[in-house]
């Protein structure tokens, strides 16, 4: 079995970097693979290396530019050279170059990954959903990476039967604690950290996040806010002004785009995720397998992975009051490493990529199953 995976880009996110873990694991199942690209921006690191590293050859469709309409041809031309057995596209623009190759080549089994919830405050091209409604409902399965994107999914009219929910997993052992004080490698030792990880832009929550830490930094003065990502539309400089004019330049730090997540996970005390939209939250079953507490919004995808009280708590979406308080109840509470190690377990039995693997080869399986021929029954058979 070939199949080639298309994606917008190989630039280090949740999505490319659950495809990457996706495409290592398929190749352990015997599935051989090639993933097609639309651009990459230099803002980030790239994962191309890291896909050829794993056997995985990455192929340039050169559609640099939000405005290029070349990249549907682009990926035909990939198809008609490779000669895969299912195309598999991940996001919306890789979406629309499968509506058009599946037109060309109809025989092709196409499956589509819907990682996000899309809506205008959270993703600039939803002026396209009325078109991306019609391409969904071409692809032969979808595959919802949470319960909540499946309900998304099937409220815009895509039929039930063809949408197969599959959570992202991970390699939780890249994750585990390391021994010695990792918060040396920054000069936190001994310092309260609280970590967040996310593309800076509005809805991941920051701005909510800083001013929640008001909160924490009136009793714990020496505790540290430490947000990484890569700055996607200029909001970094929004983000430093908000710390300017509550004076927390001591308080919070911008680390910008960091390569090593894990080290970065071991070094905070809790993690806090405040987005108002998400499809899943990869970053948060990283921080689990970490063994830190997550303290994070309470929307329908993150309910699927943290267990209230158990693994974290929620706090309502942009109420910056609630989530500083949440905060520093987490970072003084002794039970908290519990509360870690619960979520550590709760990613290793839920939450593993090999499981994602087996069941994306299950959608594989039923996929060809589908556009295989019905056996002819001889006359007069019983």
């Amino acid at each position: 079995m070939h199949v080639l995976h298309v994606s917008n880009s190989l630039v280090a996110g949740g999505s490319e970097l659950h495809l990457l873990a996706l495409c290592r694991h398929l190749g352990a199942l015997g599935v051989t693979q090639t993933v097609a690209y639309l651009h990459e921006r230099p803002v980030s690191r790239t994962l191309k290396d890291n896909f050829e590293a794993i056997g995985v050859p990455a192929i340039p469709a050169h559609a640099e530019g939000r405005y290029n309409v070349t990249f549907p041809l682009a990926v035909s031309s990939i198809v008609a050279r490779i000669g895969p057995d299912i195309l598999h596209t991940h996001l919306p623009r890789a979406d629309l170059a499968g509506a058009f190759v599946t037109l060309r080549a109809r025989s092709l089994p196409w499956v589509i990954s819907m990682h996000n919830i899309y809506g205008a405050h959270s993703w600039s091209g939803a002026a396209l959903l009325p078109v991306l409604d019609v391409v969904w409902r071409r692809a032969d399965l979808i595959i919802a990476v949470s319960g909540a994107v499946a309900e998304w999914l099937i409220g815009r009219g895509i039929d039930p039967g063809r949408v197969r929910m599959i959570h992202y997993g991970i390699d939780d052992e890249a994750f585990a604690p390391p021994p010695g004080d990792p918060k040396a490698r920054w000069g936190w030792s001994g310092r309260p950290v609280v970590t967040a990880i996310g593309r800076l832009t509005p809805h991941k929550g920051f701005a909510t996040l800083i001013s929640a830490w008001q909160v924490v930094h009136a009793q714990m003065p020496d505790a540290v806010l430490a947000i990484a990502g890569w700055d996607v539309q200029g909001y970094r400089q929004v983000l430093e002004a908000q710390i300017d004019a509550l004076g927390l330049q001591d308080a919070v730090r911008l680390m910008g785009f960091l390569d090593d997540v894990p080290a970065f996970l071991a070094a905070g005390d809790v993690f806090a995720h405040p987005t108002t939209s998400e499809g899943f939250g990869q970053v948060m079953i990283e921080a689990m397998a970490a063994a830190r507490p997550i303290v994070c919004s309470r929307i329908p995808p993150l309910m699927e992975i943290v267990v209230d009280g158990e693994t974290g708590v929620f706090v309502p979406p942009g109420d910056a009051e609630a989530l500083g308080a949440a905060l520093l109840r987490i970072l003084t509470d002794p039970e908290a490493p519990a509360m870690g190690a619960r979520g550590r377990a709760r990613v290793r039995a839920h939450y593993s990529a090999a499981r994602m693997a087996e069941r994306t080869l299950d959608v594989y399986s039923e996929v060809l199953g589908l556009r295989s021929p019905a056996p002819v029954r001889a006359a007069g058979g019983s």
